[in-house]
Parts: C-alpha cells; sequence; structure tokens
C-alpha cells in the first residue's frame, strides 16, 4: 500500500528510529520486534491522516511514543529485573557517591573559574 504524502516524512523518520532501537535487540527476535512497532506506527500515523487529526501535537506525540522503542529494546536485551535491580542498587554504593562528588568538583572547577581565584 503506498503511503499517504502528507505522512511520508514521518514514516520515514519512524522507521529511522525504530531502526536504530532494533539493534539493542537481540537478533533472533529483531525482526518480529520491528514489525510489531512498525505496523503500530504505520496504523497510528494511517488514522491520524485520514481523520484528519494530524497536527504538530500529534506528530510529537506519535515521535515521543517511537523513542520509547528504545527502552522496549533495552528490556529485550537485557533481564527487565536486572536493569531495575541495578538502577536500584548502583546509586547506593560508594564508587558511585565518590564519583558524582568528583564529577561536581571537576565540574564546578571547569565552569566557575575556581583555579585562577584560589592562586
Amino acid at each position: 500500500m503506498q503511503a499517504n504524502p502528507q505522512i511520508r516524512p514521518l514514516i520515514w523518520q519512524c522507521k529511522l528510529l525504530l531502526r536504530s532501537a532494533s539493534l539493542l535487540v537481540p537478533k533472533a527476535q529483531r525482526g518480529e520486534w520491528y514489525r510489531e512497532w512498525y505496523g503500530e506506527i504505520w496504523h497510528w500515523l494511517h488514522f491520524l491522516a485520514e481523520s484528519g487529526r494530524l497536527n504538530s501535537h500529534t506528530s510529537m506525540e506519535l515521535a515521543r511514543h517511537c523513542w520509547g522503542a528504545f527502552p522496549d529494546a533495552a528490556f529485550h536485551r537485557f533481564s527487565q529485573k536486572k536493569v531495575v535491580r541495578a538502577f536500584d542498587e548502583v546509586p547506593r554504593t560508594a564508587r558511585f557517591c565518590l564519583g558524582s562528588i568528583f564529577f561536581v568538583l571537576v565540574f564546578l572547577v571547569l565552569v566557575t573559574g575556581l583555579a585562577p581565584t584560589i592562586r
């Protein structure tokens, strides 16, 4: 089926985002994952175009939805429980705390020019 000329650029942008996100999905699941996401986007876009509801607001809503493919792809690659546990445990480690303090101090020195005033 030929795409509506009004939505061709949006389909192209969504395809680009989905192809980029699909690189995170394991190869065995990649085709099915991409077809599912692309089918959803394709139907959504054509519905909006045919019903006359395609405007800048709905285009941005669709773009936000497409960017949501990245976390979904990451959860296909990595175990969701492991990712959630890592985000919960890593900020509690001493290494993370010391690294954050060091980063903030370096950032302050670089941004404020604190080093010349200390001399």
